[in-house]
């Protein structure tokens, strides 16, 4: 085995993205099936479909979005893990982004439209960003779970690989252009993946369980559509909102968390 850090290109994204399935299959991670639906039982259209979105997502979001890729050179290049890195050189969030409500949020427009799996999946989505969204409003670098269209699973390693040093590899890409540009970074954590980002100097600012609650008043239809759904997605899923500072020293009660600054300046 010889790990290599490279670029990912858009010719790899069907492999990249077939990994990243894989990865979060195993185990099983409920949330996959917000964002990566199977439809019609179709498992080989889903994923095609599933590959240009997130091509898409990737070449709309111009220089912002950074894909890297962790390669075995020993088994002919074989990508066995990704990460996409988002740098937004300036605040990515509007003054009234804060406070914006459902209808001008994230819409999880691969599920038909005005459906029940679309408004919970949307919910969903906006309670993933929530924290970004209050903590993060200055520049800064992320590994971003969720954003408009599929940008889920931005970090992964595929099981074989796993404690090898890929998801290492993968985050020090990020680390090291933040402490070049002199930025903070921001990350939502799973549980698979918190013990790695606490290594590299990372801290919890908030838990996020994703678990957006409904109207009462569902049909019958949607109502059993809903359970089908929650069946597959497992909520409440449980990510954590982390934070490195600038330069990635932090000391508990002196490092100055730069939100809580703004806020005492308002």
């Amino acid at each position: 085995m010889y790990l290599h850090l490279l670029d990912l290109v858009d010719a790899d994204f069907p492999e990249m993205v077939a990994a990243q399935w894989e990865a979060f299959e195993t185990p099983y991670q409920g949330i996959l099936h917000a964002v990566c639906p199977i439809f019609d039982n179709d498992r080989a259209a889903s994923l095609a479909d599933n590959t240009q979105r997130q091509l898409k997502e990737h070449r709309e979001a111009g220089s912002a979005s950074h894909w890297v890729k962790v390669v075995d050179v020993d088994a002919g290049n074989k990508i066995v893990g990704a990460a996409r890195w988002l740098v937004y050189e300036k605040n990515p969030f509007t003054e009234a982004s804060g406070d914006r409500d459902r209808d001008s949020g994230p819409v999880a427009d691969w599920f038909l439209e005005n459906s029940v799996e679309r408004e919970y999946v949307s919910r969903l989505i906006a309670q993933i960003g929530a924290g970004r969204m209050k903590f993060a409003r200055r520049p800064h670098l992320c590994i971003q779970l969720m954003h408009r269209t599929l940008d889920l699973y931005s970090a992964f390693t595929i099981p074989k690989y796993r404690c090898a040093g890929v998801g290492t590899l993968l985050t020090q890409w990020g680390l090291e252009k933040a402490d070049n540009m002199g930025l903070e970074c921001w990350l939502e954590a799973s549980r698979m993946g918190y013990g790695l980002y606490k290594s590299n100097g990372f801290n919890p600012v908030c838990e996020l369980p994703l678990d957006p609650s409904m109207p009462d008043n569902l049909s019958k239809e949607d109502q059993a559509a809903l359970k089908r759904l929650r069946g597959l997605i497992q909520p409440p899923v449980h990510y954590t909102l982390m934070w490195r500072p600038r330069g990635g020293q932090y000391t508990e009660g002196v490092t100055v968390k730069l939100w809580e600054a703004e806020s005492d300046s308002d």
